[in-house]
């Protein structure tokens, strides 16, 4: 099974997400729309298990905290990736996917990470110069606060995302 560490947006910001019909990129579903902190990828059942334990111990060293969707952009050259930004208690939520990577084990392939919202990918491999323009339109978005007061562990689904667990923060 394919597994990851996510914090969710409120239910009242995800409503409010501006995600787009055009068929030209691969939307994001509302419902799955999410906050990846760590992935894991394919993973046993003792795996699991030992993911569980470690995500409890390090939600119990970190407060809750608040972030905010503001600004858009992409990822990529031509771009492949259209996000929404993140603002707020951005350094408490650095300092918990920090944490998460090397409890877990896992090799952080983005030592600059860039906290976003992933709203749509481009269905062509090679990127996609269309989505640069949906990010221009979309960077006066300001959605928020929401409270981030539990780490989810997800499995990966045929495109579907479901809760493994729950671990709350302090």
């Amino acid at each position: 099974m394919r597994l990851f560490v996510a914090a969710d947006v409120s239910e009242e910001v995800r409503a409010a997400i501006p995600l787009g019909k055009e068929d030209a990129f691969k939307w994001a579903r509302r419902e799955g729309l999410h906050l990846t902190l760590v992935f894991l990828g394919e993973t046993t059942d003792a795996r699991e298990a030992e993911v569980k334990t470690l995500c409890a111990e390090v939600a119990k060293k970190h407060r809750a905290f608040s972030l905010a969707l503001e600004g858009a952009g992409t990822f990529g050259s031509p771009p492949k990736v259209l996000w929404l930004g993140i603002t707020g208690d951005v350094e408490p939520l650095k300092a918990l996917r920090a944490e998460l990577s090397t409890a877990l084990n896992v090799k952080d392939e983005h030592p600059d990470y860039a906290p976003h919202l992933t709203l749509a990918r481009a269905k062509h491999r090679h990127g996609d110069r269309a989505l640069d323009a949906v990010a221009q339109s979309l960077r006066p978005t300001r959605l928020g606060p929401f409270r981030v007061g539990e780490l989810v562990l997800y499995q990966s689904a045929g495109g579907r995302y479901v809760v493994r667990a729950r671990f709350p923060l302090v």
